[in-house]
């Protein structure tokens, strides 16, 4: 499909031209990354791969943005009303059952760590190679646990 201003047009392509002019679903991924470091760096909000947002929001619209049915995220007309529901986790009663956290982000870890909980931790990352970067001793804690490395890249 070949685009001219507001038209469309069908053509013929051959794979090798279709895998040469368009991007895969990891470059989108990546795209997507590159975006939210963008948004992390100037401290505002983004909304990363949607497939039309710049053609239906201007400046100034007022949207809502949802997260809550899941990994994907939907945006709203308008400004929905919402309930935030707060409660005192130093009222909840122990459960028979402990439950451990096993955090991938740590960033994150830290304040889920106020979650009712009999333990969080950080998970580990199995390496594929043999590429050595200390990256967990010289995490907070980490220089009790892990030894030094050789050659850290």
């Amino acid at each position: 499909m070949a685009y001219s201003g507001s038209k469309t047009k069908n053509i013929k392509t051959t794979k090798n031209e279709r895998e040469t002019f368009s991007i895969n679903n990891a470059e989108i991924i990546q795209l997507a990354k590159s975006g939210l470091a963008i948004e992390n760096h100037y401290s505002k909000l983004a909304i990363v791969g949607t497939n039309n947002a710049t053609e239906l929001l201007r400046d100034g619209d007022t949207v809502t943005v949802s997260c809550c049915k899941g990994e994907d995220g939907y945006v709203y007309e308008g400004a929905l009303e919402y309930k935030i529901e707060k409660m005192d986790l130093k009222d909840l009663k122990p459960k028979k059952t402990k439950l451990f956290m096993n955090v991938g982000d740590p960033r994150k870890e830290f304040s889920l760590a106020k979650l009712p909980n009999s333990g969080v931790g950080l998970a580990r990352i199995v390496r594929t190679s043999d590429f050595k970067l200390n990256e967990y001793k010289n995490m907070l804690g980490g220089r009790d646990y892990e030894k030094d490395e050789e050659n850290p890249i």
